[in-house]
């Protein structure tokens, strides 16, 4: 072990009761599985979510099909993006507030025009990123703690792997450890 992120449980026992992983069970809800009626596991094998075969080792852990290095997979939305959206909508709505006598001052009717237009455009950049995705939050800041290494780059940020999960799962790419046997054959034979 070099401490490199290549695998993850797929689920986690904890007092006495069994947890799937987080990104599992988003597959779940998005498939609309009753886990305890329509997942089949086979130990050390592969767990059969409908026709979906994830392959598991004899720990229940999923190899990884990394989808790249952090910028250039999946797409990344800055929280500082969806806070400069939820100011515009409370500084409007502050100017909503304002009494009739207030509004009639042509300044605070141009600002009030101007705060609805930013909204409007801001609201559709973002519908336009996140309307039918799948969003996962999580910390990615350069010096936040959440950060390990994968295969692919020394400093991934840890709630990327959550995509990857999910990622290796729904596009059924997976990665499957390849015998001791045939692995010495290849490299010695």
């Amino acid at each position: 072990q070099d401490g490199t992120l290549r695998k993850v449980p797929l689920f986690v026992r904890y007092q006495d009761n069994i947890y799937p992983h987080i990104a599992l069970r988003l597959i779940f809800d998005l498939w609309k599985i009753d886990p305890r009626k329509e997942l089949k596991i086979n130990p050390g094998r592969f767990i059969e979510i409908r026709k979906t075969r994830v392959p598991i080792d004899k720990n229940g852990y999923l190899l990884l099909n990394w989808a790249g290095r952090w910028k250039d997979s999946f797409q990344h939305l800055s929280c500082s993006d969806v806070y400069r959206l939820w100011l515009i909508k409370r500084n409007l709505e502050g100017n909503l507030k304002l009494s009739k006598e207030e509004l009639r001052e042509d300044n605070l009717k141009e600002i009030l025009a101007e705060d609805k237009k930013k909204l409007e455009e801001a609201t559709a950049k973002l519908t336009t990123l996140i309307k039918d995705k799948i969003c996962i939050i999580g910390l990615t800041a350069p010096g936040t703690h959440d950060y390990t290494p994968i295969p692919l780059q020394p400093d991934y940020p840890a709630v990327g792997t959550h995509a990857n999960v999910l990622n290796t799962i729904l596009e059924g790419k997976f990665l499957r450890r390849i015998d001791t046997k045939i692995n010495l054959a290849i490299v010695f034979g």
